[in-house]
């Protein structure tokens, strides 16, 4: 009670504009303390410490300018200063991060996504995350914390793994090609010849051949095609002259998305066993004399939590960050005021929905296409697939001669194949997926046709080289889509 007392005596008698208030109400509080007369050695005491604080203030603010310099001269002077050899290797590594931009661009099309539609999502941290500081017992937080920049906070982190962990649709696939667009545009932009590149993976087309455990130069090689994936000769050729440095230098950065999809992963009965030899697999493949950063993406079920890596945990959408997606969704402001006008009264499973970024898309779809709102999530996700089954209803015929309901039949054979077979994968080649069907007894006449349909709108996308043709892999646009 004393010591309450005595801060509301010190903050109440103070203004922060005025350092000779602070000063009396210290000395107010002293008096409080110990009467009329002050000890020396308080007066002392209170003198050295303040004398350290001064310095320590000092220390910091040299820093701080020794920092800033320090990023003048790389960013600015330095590159002045470039042989023709580093000029070289800066101008290639531009065109690098311009190739990874424009991958994820692809991407993004294939899932008719646009990244000007990203609100910042909101994670927990679990773990320990470095922070830098020139105090080295605060350069580390321990516990549980809040970060309001999920972007930012993957990017500055300086932990050398990091579990990106969210529910089916929270953001995890979005959030990591939006910080690597972010960082693939820096690069394209910087000076410097050892700006740091970002490289996005998706791990649920990994596979290894036969019966072998996979091993770093399975992940290794896997990693380049998927680079590489329209064997680009240019691309081949930087690979070859600086992945590797790259690697020992830790000047990529390595975005590993659906680790949980890994088909070894999917088809497993030893689940924790073959995550764990996964996750080791990463870290491997990152450690040694190696000293690139890792972000792997998982949901929860079959994650590699058990690793005890520093844990991203994506939380659900709040209502202000509802808005902001809703409100970047570019449709009409009466689906703004239908949203804000129900969203609070409807029931728990569609406030629910609405908490998670993929489900809250489909909703602002369904609104947007004169839908009511929604009672349950099985109406908007119905309404949903019929709608993009319909739509190009007159396209699909001519061009491929498939009518609505057959193309919603192989749909649902095509995903029940899938599931039933997990060995497969969430990402099979075509003739993968014939094989399967014929062994599980399903027929689905003029099968390519079809999927070229899917694909076409946009339900399902091709990840692989257009040719040739059954070399071609398949995969529904999102996982919850196929589940559902």
């Amino acid at each position: 009670m004393f010591i309450s007392n005595l801060l509301c005596v010190v903050s109440l008698s103070a203004e922060p504009e005025n350092p000779g208030n602070w000063i009396d109400a210290v000395e107010r509080a002293l008096h409080l303390i110990f009467g009329e007369h002050i000890p020396a050695t308080v007066t002392r005491g209170l003198g050295y410490g303040l004398l350290f604080a001064l310095a320590l203030l000092a220390c910091w603010g040299l820093l701080v300018v020794v920092g800033k310099i320090a990023d003048v001269w790389k960013e600015k002077i330095a590159p002045l200063l470039y042989n023709l050899e580093e000029r070289r290797k800066r101008d290639r590594r531009r065109r690098f991060a311009d190739h990874v931009d424009a991958e994820i661009r692809r991407l993004n099309t294939f899932e008719q996504w646009s990244d000007h539609r990203f609100a910042e999502l909101e994670a927990e941290v679990e773990s320990v995350g470095i922070r830098s500081s020139f105090i080295p017992l605060l350069s580390r937080r321990t516990g549980i914390r809040r970060e309001k920049t999920l972007s930012d906070a993957l990017e500055t982190s300086k932990e050398r793994l990091i579990l990106l962990e969210g529910a089916p649709g929270a953001g995890k696939s979005v959030a990591l090609r939006h910080l690597a667009q972010i960082m693939a545009r820096r690069a394209m932009a910087s000076r410097r010849s050892d700006a740091i590149v970002p490289l996005y993976i998706n791990l649920k087309e990994f596979e290894v051949e036969g019966d072998e455990p996979p091993t770093p130069d399975h992940l290794r090689g896997f990693v380049k095609e998927s680079i590489n994936r329209f064997n680009d000769r240019d691309i081949e050729v930087f690979l070859e002259d600086y992945f590797d440095n790259g690697l020992r230098e830790g000047r990529w950065l390595f975005l590993f998305d659906s680790f949980d999809e890994i088909p070894a992963v999917l088809s497993s009965t030893e689940g924790d066993s073959v995550v764990r030899s996964y996750a080791e697999l990463i870290a491997d493949f990152l450690g040694g004399m190696n000293t690139c950063r890792g972000i792997i993406a998982s949901r929860e079920f079959r994650g590699p939590g058990q690793l005890g890596w520093p844990k991203f945990r994506i939380l659900r959408l709040s209502r202000k960050r509802q808005f902001e997606l809703v409100k970047k969704s570019a449709l009409p402001n009466t689906v703004l005021e239908l949203f804000a006008s129900e969203i609070d009264y409807a029931n728990s499973e569609v406030q629910d929905m609405a908490s998670n970024p993929m489900f809250l898309g489909i909703l602002c779809e369904h609104l947007g296409e004169g839908g009511l709102f929604p009672d349950n999530v099985h109406s908007v996700l119905e309404r949903y697939v019929t709608t993009r089954m319909k739509r190009d209803s007159s396209r699909v015929m001519r061009r491929y001669g498939i009518d609505t309901a057959e193309l919603r039949s192989a749909a649902e054979w095509l995903a029940f194949s899938m599931s039933a077979e997990a060995s497969i994968g969430l990402n099979p080649t075509r003739e993968t997926i014939r094989r399967t069907l014929a062994a599980q007894g399903i027929s689905v006449e003029n099968l390519s046709p079809k999927l070229d349909a899917l694909e076409y709108i946009k339900m399902a996308r091709s990840t692989g080289s257009p040719t040739p043709a059954e070399s071609r892999t398949f995969t529904f646009s999102h996982r919850r889509f196929q589940e559902y």
